[in-house]
């Protein structure tokens, strides 16, 4: 029996932990205030539509991994049902949103250490360089 090769480990408990921190930050700044100050009706009716189209996803997800024995994520779903064209076009999506994603959790949190710790607003670039380099 061959043995396998182990692979390096490159992302540490501390790498993963604030990279989880930062994000469910970047996710109530941006996402749970922004909609609580629109009111509780609007966000109520928001919470119940993207958790039911969730739920959907999820459920298509189900059916196409009992059928298709794929181990690719979403993109290799859909260049297995749709064709290599739309599998492209969902992979750039998910590099995009991984590369946004990383963009929005800095300047949060940065524009969130700027009022915190009160410095001034021209110095909030160097607040971004910082937390890129500690989280990211």
């Amino acid at each position: 029996m061959a043995k396998r090769k182990e692979q390096k480990r490159t992302a540490g408990f501390w790498t993963v932990f604030l990279m989880i921190v930062g994000i469910q930050f970047a996710g109530m700044v941006a996402g749970w205030n922004g909609g609580a100050n629109q009111g509780f009706g609007e966000l109520l009716i928001s919470n119940v539509f993207i958790g039911s189209m969730y739920m959907l996803l999820s459920m298509c997800f189900a059916e196409l991994t009992s059928t298709v024995a794929f181990a690719g994520g979403s993109f290799g779903y859909c260049r297995c049902t749709l064709g290599p064209f739309v599998g492209y076009l969902v992979g750039a999506s998910e590099v995009l949103e991984n590369f946004l994603y990383v963009i929005v959790t800095v300047l949060a949190i940065g524009s969130a250490c700027t009022k915190g710790f009160g410095t001034d607003p021209n110095l909030e670039p160097l607040w971004f360089a910082l937390i890129y380099l500690f989280m990211f």
